[in-house]
């Protein structure tokens, strides 16, 4: 017999991993977790007769031939299986996408890839082999992928994620069955603790990021407090966030984070702490007795582990072109064309930028048939500016509000670098990107 099992508190893409492994492994048989994650439990609900799973205590142990284990390779995940694990002369087989979690299965064969759900890597098997699964099975898989990605929206998510998607709708997967299931806030538990946790949020800047810190006591242990707090984050839309919980029936509290930003690890932060997870979200349990002391400390914590964001320093261009304000437009024209850009600050004879010019602007002059006159005829000179200092999302919310591509950046009113849309985007992407800028003729231009 081969016995397939995820990990304990069971989630979306645990379950999609299990349904699907049971086309790599035939006959196989599903053993339930005692505990189901609260953001699986409606889809586990709808399907409860489909999985067909069996407890420990329904199975003859010594029978079992193999152990299949998805979705994890920690050892601590998988306690309540342990009189199963502890038999060394059955072979395990492990499927996990977890690459950054400690891998303490003795005597297993691990396979593993990194992407942003584990269903994924076991979907990938069944597209090699060209095996169809039923609709039933293709939409279990699909809340599992969309679950682990954010509906495709996380930092983790690959394009082998994209492309087992593709698959899965392929085989008949029923959005509106996936998209119910994977709605994170559902009960009125969950709604009262969301419009709590919205007044016990503290805003911090830390090296440069916009972290939200929260404490919050609670009467009692909530199911699906981490999709509570995904949703915060959501609208928030901080770098990172961290939530501190504590109960009154319980001697145990919790830390959950998430983040957006791979120069914040959740799983290297709360590793600390005896939790874990993936490098943008992760959850660990203390003592009580122990969280109000951690939060009061934390900050301090955040700032010796988070390195220091990229400011407006790290990404400029500082070797500026400029054009002097005394050219004609044509001279400034036949420039811009010659450097391949849309715009350039202007200068005066002591380089002291009293103005910007773009091609929008040599246009206007263009169409008024002035193009001898100077370029200070038809500059800005309202300047919006900035200094290399900024962080990239004040840069990022200038852009927006002022409707530019450049940004001089000034230092004591000396002109030290410029920041264009290119600069962003690549800052984001963490990729260069090549970038073309069509003009017109000269005819046309000129």
């Amino acid at each position: 017999m081969i016995v397939i099992i995820g990990h304990s508190n069971t989630d979306n893409d645990c379950l999609a991993s299990m349904i699907l492994c049971k086309y790599l492994y035939n006959d196989a048989v599903l053993i339930k977790s005692g505990l189901i994650h609260p953001a699986a439990k409606k889809l586990y609900s709808l399907y409860s007769d489909y999985f067909q799973f069996k407890t420990l205590s329904e199975i003859n142990i010594d029978d079992i031939e193999k152990i299949v284990v998805v979705d994890t390779r920690t050892r601590n995940r998988l306690l309540e299986y342990e009189k199963v694990l502890s038999k060394s002369s059955v072979p395990v087989d492990i499927i996990d996408h977890h690459i950054n979690d400690s891998f303490d299965l003795e005597n297993a064969q691990l396979i593993s890839m990194d992407t942003g759900a584990n269903v994924t890597i076991i979907a990938l098997k069944l597209i090699e082999k060209k095996i169809m699964i039923s609709r039933e099975d293709a939409t279990i898989a699909l809340a599992g992928l969309y679950a682990d990605t954010g509906n495709f929206t996380h930092l983790n998510t690959t394009k082998d994620d994209f492309l087992v998607g593709q698959y899965l709708l392929s085989c008949n997967a029923d959005l509106k069955i996936v998209i119910s299931s994977v709605q994170s806030i559902q009960s009125e538990g969950q709604i009262s603790i969301f419009h709590d946790l919205l007044n016990h949020l503290t805003f911090k800047n830390i090296n440069g990021h916009n972290v939200v810190l929260s404490f919050m006591e609670l009467p009692s242990q909530q199911s699906g407090i981490s999709a509570v707090v995904e949703k915060v984050f959501e609208i928030e839309n901080p770098d990172a966030i961290f939530c501190f919980f504590s109960f009154d029936d319980s001697e145990k509290a919790i830390i959950i984070g998430r983040s957006k930003t791979e120069e914040i690890s959740i799983n290297a932060i709360l590793s600390a702490f005896g939790g874990g997870g993936h490098d943008l979200a992760g959850s660990t349990k203390v003592k009580k007795s122990e969280i109000f002391e951690l939060y009061n400390s934390f900050v301090v914590t955040l700032q010796s582990v988070i390195v220091r964001a990229r400011t407006v320093a790290d990404i400029m261009s500082k070797e500026v072109n400029t054009i002097r304000e005394k050219w004609s437009i044509k001279e400034a024209s036949i420039f811009l064309e010659s450097i391949n850009q849309t715009g350039a600050p202007v200068v005066d004879d002591n380089l002291k930028i009293t103005g910007f010019i773009s091609l929008r602007d040599i246009m206007k002059a263009r169409k008024s048939s002035e193009m001898s006159s100077p370029v200070s005829a038809y500059m800005r000179k309202k300047v919006i500016t900035g200094t290399p200092s900024m962080n990239i999302k004040e840069v990022e919310e200038i852009f927006q509000k002022y409707n530019i591509g450049h940004l001089p950046i000034l230092q004591d009113d000396i002109l030290v670098g410029i920041v264009t849309r290119k600069d962003i985007i690549e800052s984001i992407s963490g990729k260069k990107i090549e970038q073309q800028i069509i003009i017109q003729n000269n005819d046309a231009v000129l």
